[in-house]
């Protein structure tokens, strides 16, 4: 007999092989071990047992105490609360509950400093010696006041508050400070020789802000506001932080005139010299204090000016060396 082996098309077999989708859960669901959607346990709940069927419920429990869950889940075990630990100076501001984790805080006398985006270490403030004045406690009184407080230090003060001040003015509320006076009333308060400060933050050396940007007075400001720096110091520190290429934009956002530059270059035989020569004109420029001597509004300036040209790195060389504290 002649035998014919036949075999089937595979595109027939596939098209008659039945392939199960599967279903798409909702966000308040997740899929389960055997395949079907089971609902998530709700804030403050963690996942005991599985839907038997996806018309079924899943068994939660409520966490335990000292531990929490914040959101909608299906995880078996709870997170555990951190403990404020006494001996690193923290204390408790908001307890842990099932639905949110404990939130500490620094004692009296110390502040928190982020290490990392999941710890924070208590620091202790800085005690204000003589020729220092502390700002914390005047944060929240308007600006006229603050320059009624503080006639004596000149304007310098009152022109690094101003300059914060119109830094971000969303600043006015997170801070409790009111609405700004009138320009030519805030202009005519601050003295001659600072004027300068202000053109430190023009449109073209400042880029605009992101609106989820936090900018507040009191993250800005240190405890104690110092006297003076050595100026020659301080250049040549700063020489050996900014890149080369970027030296010349860096001091034109200072308010530099090009004229100057070219004289320092001119004079100058060696780049590093015409480099200093134009850091010094610009830290000469409204200083009002003795000569050699930088501000410590000059001093908060080139590091916002920094932070602005994307040269985080050399600004906290400087907030290092000269222990200026950042929020």
């Amino acid at each position: 007999a002649l035998c014919v082996h036949t075999h089937a098309s595979p595109q027939r077999a596939d098209a008659n092989r039945t392939i199960d989708q599967p279903e798409t859960c909702r966000t308040d669901e997740y899929r389960s071990r055997k395949g079907h959607c089971c609902n998530k346990c709700f804030p403050g709940f963690k996942l005991v047992k599985e839907c038997e069927h996806k018309d079924h419920r899943s068994t939660c429990e409520e966490c335990p105490k000292d531990e929490f869950m914040e959101n909608s889940n299906k995880f078996e075990k709870c997170f555990r609360c951190k403990i404020c630990k006494s001996e690193n100076y923290e204390k408790e501001l908001f307890p842990c509950t099932t639905k949110q984790n404990r939130e500490c805080g620094c004692v009296d006398g110390y502040f928190k400093r982020k290490i990392s985006i999941e710890t924070s270490q208590c620091i202790k403030c800085r005690i204000c010696g003589d020729g220092m004045v502390e700002l914390r406690k005047y944060f929240k009184m308007p600006l006229i006041v603050l320059a009624v407080i503080f006639p004596a230090c000149g304007a310098g003060i009152f022109a690094l508050v101003y300059i914060l001040y119109k830094r971000n003015p969303r600043s006015k509320m997170t801070s409790g400070i009111p609405e700004s006076p009138s320009s030519s009333t805030t202009e005519s308060l601050m003295s001659s020789d600072h004027q300068d400060l202000k053109s430190c933050f023009r449109q073209e050396c400042s880029p605009s802000f992101g609106k989820d940007e936090v900018f507040t007075l009191q993250g800005a400001l240190p405890d104690c506001v110092p006297h003076e720096f050595n100026t020659s110091q301080f250049i040549y520190f700063l020489l050996d932080h900014v890149p080369l290429d970027r030296f010349k934009e860096l001091v034109r956002c200072l308010s530099v005139s090009d004229r100057d530059i070219e004289r320092a270059e001119r004079d100058n035989h060696t780049v590093k010299e015409a480099q200093y020569q134009m850091l010094r004109m610009w830290s000469e420029s409204g200083s009002g204090g003795k000569p050699g001597a930088l501000s410590y509004s000059h001093l908060l300036v080139m590091v916002q000016t920094l932070r602005e040209m994307g040269l985080a790195g050399c600004a906290e060389a400087i907030e290092g060396k000269y222990g200026i504290q950042q929020a």
